[in-house]
């Protein structure tokens, strides 16, 4: 089994990227503070999920629309939540690498984790610094 793993911290927030034989990327970021009631899941829907959401509670919509055919948006209806499900860089890039999930919430420790799951299909340099780029971008709007 091959793993590969890239660790680094950013403004005093620890960043993981992981990917193996049998696991797509993923990105994990603890931040050393807790971020109050900020809690959000954004995750690429299918037909079925669609029509369970109308009976989620949570449910929340970004401004583009095209966006909210393919992604649910689960979470606290805060300022800084509304700032990522607006902001078009953000959006821009969860569509075009076609993110499969990106969510944030406080730990039982009370610190604050943001993970991402992206795909298996990052083959290029130029899309892991996309990933890594769209990280910090979440990162920055967060702290």
């Amino acid at each position: 089994m091959n793993r590969l793993e890239l660790s680094f911290e950013y403004k005093d927030v620890k960043v993981r990227f992981t990917e193996s034989d049998t696991k797509p990327l993923f990105v994990e970021c603890y931040f050393q503070r807790g971020l109050g009631n900020i809690w959000f899941e954004i995750s690429r829907t299918d037909f079925i999920d669609r029509l369970m959401s109308l009976f989620t509670k949570n449910k929340l919509e970004s401004a583009n629309k095209e966006f909210n055919k393919k992604y649910l948006i689960l979470g606290a209806n805060t300022q800084k939540v509304r700032e990522i499900i607006n902001n078009e860089k953000i959006i821009k890039i969860i569509l075009s690498e076609s993110i499969t999930f990106v969510g944030g919430k406080n730990g039982k420790d009370g610190k604050f984790r943001l993970t991402l799951n992206i795909h298996r299909n990052v083959n290029s340099p130029e899309q892991l610094e996309t990933i890594y780029n769209f990280t910090v971008s979440l990162i920055e709007l967060l702290f």
